[in-house]
């Protein structure tokens, strides 16, 4: 089925239930999945990506246990793939764990959010600091 537009919390619960595997076959450079791949990594599914474009390396992402770089003209590597999941959940679980806990290394709050908001901090710090120089 073809699934609609969701709601952020829709679409957290959606990958958090449904999904154990996340499929990007990359085309194009402006839509190349990782926003979504990453959303659905976050929740510990596993990605199965053509990495056209090298996103993981070029951007510092390192993701390995997890990620599985396939090739659009060779399914059999990645029907084996995805069928040693099937066979072996220990191993899809492990591996979930693994690229969920790579992706809140890379994406989480200490590495993005708490970077940005000690910048407004501080800015704002300076800027009233500078202010108060003026009133006196």
């Amino acid at each position: 089925p073809i699934i609609k537009a969701l709601p952020q919390v829709a679409l957290d619960k959606f990958y958090r239930g449904k999904v154990d595997v996340y499929f990007n076959l990359e085309r194009t450079r402006l839509g190349n999945g990782w926003p979504l791949g990453g959303e659905a990594v976050v929740h510990g599914v596993v990605l199965f990506t053509t990495e056209r474009f090298e996103q993981n390396l070029r951007n510092g992402f390192c993701f390995d246990e997890g990620l599985t770089i396939v090739d659009r003209g060779s399914m059999g590597f990645t029907l084996e793939a995805l069928h040693e999941y099937a066979v072996n959940p220990e191993k899809l679980y492990k591996h979930s764990r693994a690229i969920q806990q790579r992706a809140f290394h890379v994406w989480g709050y200490n590495r993005q959010m708490k970077v940005i908001l000690e910048a407004i901090i501080l800015r704002i710090l300076r800027r009233n600091s500078s202010s108060e120089k003026f009133k006196r």
